[in-house]
Order: C-alpha cells, then structure tokens, then sequence
C-alpha cells in the first residue's frame, strides 16, 4: 500500500476505519486499543480487514473477559450472590461476519477495555435484577440504582438523581 509521506500504521488503520463491518473507528481509539492493532500489525502486517475479524473477536473476548472478572468478586461480595454468568463466544458466520462475545445479552462489541466495562456492568446488573430482583449497586447518598458510563474515558457508576460519578471497580 503507498503512503506518500502517511505513516504506514496510520494509512492501515485509514483502510480499517473504511470497513464497517470490524466496528472500528480508529480516530476514537484509546492508547491501549491503538497499542494492541500495532501489535497486531507488527505481528501479523497490514493484515486485510476480513483476516482481522478474527483477532478483533479474541480482543473483544478477552476485555469482556477481564471486565467480568474484575467485577465478579465485588459483586458477589456487596450482593452475597453468586453471579452465574459466564461470557459467550460465537464464532464468526455469514450473519455475523466477526462473531460475538455476549453476556447475558449484551455484546461486548468494542476492542476498549473501559468499554467491555461498561457493556459488562450492565448485564451483570439486568442478570441481578432479572434472576434475583437485586438493585446493585445503590448510590450511598440517594439510595437509588446507579447506572454504567463512560466518563472521561473510564468505566464509572452515575447517580442520576445526584448528577454525579462513583468509580466503578
């Protein structure tokens, strides 16, 4: 691919950015999410967007992953619950040319970490809810159910009624 004076990484990741079906957008990457497609290309090259679907698959895994068992020991701890629920891994298939990591209905579909952190609380909290009819976590000041967000680039709880964040664990 010539690149005329653009940094080879940054015209791949052009050709990424093109390609709706890997749900990348490069421009808003994080360090992280941009550290590990450069690892990629230097450890596989300027690998074509249907060949990255693969990769892209086990990266939403893995921060889906690491999101639920960083969470796992809090929740069972604050709720006394034990959270059965276990990530879902499809393969890739003509529907679904990336194939899915799923919990309890939820598609992690972002490559971020703080994202899958997100998307991660929020089906932990719809599974507490739905199978146990559990609240988690509750605002100490207003005793009310807090909600997963992305605030400032990090996984956070906001309390609506108090307009405020609490980091999430």
């Amino acid at each position: 691919m010539p690149t005329h004076g653009i940094d080879p990484f940054t015209a791949w990741l052009a050709v990424l950015a093109e390609e709706s079906e890997l749900q990348l957008d490069p421009a808003g990457l994080s360090p992280d999410a941009l550290a590990w497609l450069r690892d990629v290309r230097d450890g596989h090259g300027e690998v074509p967007p249907p060949y990255l679907a693969e990769l892209v698959l086990a990266r939403r895994t893995a921060v889906a992953a690491a999101a639920l068992a960083r969470l796992r020991p809090v929740v069972e701890r604050e709720t006394g619950l034990p959270l059965d629920l276990w990530l879902e891994v499809e393969q890739a298939s003509e529907y679904d040319p990336i194939g899915s990591a799923r919990l309890f209905g939820e598609h992690v579909r972002s490559p971020e970490l703080e994202d899958a952190r997100v998307t991660v609380a929020e089906a932990v909290q719809t599974y507490l809810a739905s199978r146990h009819r559990v609240v988690w976590p509750v605002c100490p000041d207003h005793r009310t159910g807090l909600h997963a967000d992305l605030t400032d680039g990090r996984a956070a709880w906001h309390c609506r009624p108090g307009g405020h964040h609490l980091p999430m664990p």
